[in-house]
């Protein structure tokens, strides 16, 4: 028996993961689905992607003075602030002192509710807008009000919505996964400290992630209380939402390759069979990407759902890993890891085969993932902690959880609770309804 994170581990179980290890590819991503195991068929055609650049997207810029008033005081401070943070991240639009459209914000509570309005004053081009939101939480309302004001600069609505899952060694513990709002508020631990928890991934709007345990590697999510979902021999690790189902890599076939299962757990089927270790899939748009070392060195390849071939779309220096796609308006996007000489995060524009740098240069950066809408991306910096950076100009960024984290994912907000209902009734033979 050898010990891990304080814990006896079986033989077993270390082999599998001294493998996985050993191929530099534990660090998972958002999981896809082939739905078939590969089959052959004419490959993807993508150019070769130049050198990686730097630089925003985009450099059209709309002004707007930003007035905050209402009641109390530090609703208003509060509000102001959160406007203020959310439209950094947005390039196409800059918040000026005074001499451009001026955007009147009002707050006041309603109750055990709070009401803002948003009014914003014409121009030649365009007319005057007002909108208003009401809601139980402050931060919701004003991510509301802030994709109002973008969209009506901008003509395109950004999704200031959902959750972030990572992984987290405290000084002591065990890693463990904790869960914030996207901005980094509401910050806790979901995962069982008895336990390591691990790469983080989202079914839905459900959170899973890998546990390891003294005798087994396996999935859970956050309504299972900790217990094992889809187990087994070998590694189980990692886990996403794609086809209506579940997938994952696992070893326990032998070597470690992608499988799919029912949202529960069954149905399991394998994705691919090769030699090689496969790992980190990740699907959008019916494209699958996933990180293979089949040709010697840890590279991201890109299939069809439809089962063409998987071809590699990303080439040397170094190895890359942790895919993330996103499918959006324009197109099918992938972000990545570049570890070369430190590590960097990079996107690539699948149709096009054009790269570019997501993190500055000098960063230790690593483990991106979108954001809903494909508008932002976030992604672990070393020594910074969780960085949420816009695709269009990712100097446009804010780092929203400080600490050590590690892989990453960007989810949907959780759903809203299920409705309280009174006990069903029921008819006797006899008599008129009446209650349990």
């Amino acid at each position: 028996m050898n010990k891990r994170d304080g814990e006896p581990v079986s033989c077993g179980t270390m082999r599998t993961m001294r493998r996985a290890v050993v191929s530099s590819l534990l660090v998972l991503g958002t999981l896809g689905s082939l739905g078939v195991a590969q089959a052959p068929a004419p490959p993807l055609e993508i150019e070769a992607a130049p050198d990686a650049i730097a630089g925003p997207f985009r450099t059209t810029v709309a002004r707007v003075a930003l007035r905050v008033s209402g009641e109390p005081a530090h609703l208003v401070r509060e509000l102001d602030e959160l406007l203020r943070s959310d439209l950094v991240l947005v390039p196409m639009v800059e918040v000026v002192p005074a001499g451009a459209r001026t955007a009147r914000v009002v707050v006041r509570p309603q109750g055990l509710e709070v009401a803002v309005a948003l009014e914003l004053d014409g121009d030649d081009a365009s007319t005057p807008l007002f909108t208003s939101h009401r809601g139980s939480g402050l931060r919701s309302v004003g991510h509301a009000v802030a994709a109002d004001l973008v969209a009506a600069l901008t003509g395109a609505r950004p999704t200031f919505a959902g959750r972030l899952a990572f992984a987290r060694r405290e000084p002591g513990g065990r890693k463990q996964i904790w869960v914030a709002d996207w901005d980094g508020f509401g910050l806790h631990r979901v995962s069982s400290p008895r336990h390591t928890g691990m790469l983080p991934g989202f079914v839905g709007h459900v959170l899973w992630w890998t546990v390891l345990d003294p005798q087994e590697m396996y999935l859970t999510n956050e309504h299972a209380a900790g217990r094992s979902l889809v187990g087994g021999d070998g590694t189980q690790m990692g886990v996403a939402g794609c086809g209506g189902g579940l997938a994952f890599s696992s070893s326990r076939s032998g070597d470690s390759e992608l499988w799919w299962g029912e949202r529960d757990g069954s149905s399991l089927r394998k994705l691919t069979d090769h030699p090689g270790i496969d790992v980190s899939p990740s699907c959008a748009g019916g494209r699958m990407a996933f990180v293979s070392n089949r040709n010697g060195t840890p590279r991201i390849y890109l299939a069809s759902v439809s089962g063409e071939a998987p071809i590699p779309v990303t080439e040397p220096p170094g190895e890359t890993q942790t895919p993330s796609l996103c499918a959006g308006e324009r197109g099918l996007q992938l972000a990545y890891t570049r570890i070369s000489r430190g590590m960097r995060v990079e996107l690539l524009d699948v149709a096009s085969g054009a790269r570019r740098m997501l993190s500055p240069p000098g960063w230790n950066a690593k483990d991106p993932s979108f954001s809903p809408d494909c508008r932002f991306v976030a992604y672990v910096a070393r020594g910074q902690g969780v960085v949420v950076a816009s695709v269009d100009d990712p100097s446009r960024r804010r780092v929203v959880v400080t600490g050590p984290a590690e892989t990453v994912r960007w989810g949907p907000p959780p759903p809203p609770p299920l409705p309280i209902v009174d006990a069903p009734e029921r008819v006797d033979e006899l008599g008129a309804p009446r209650r349990r």
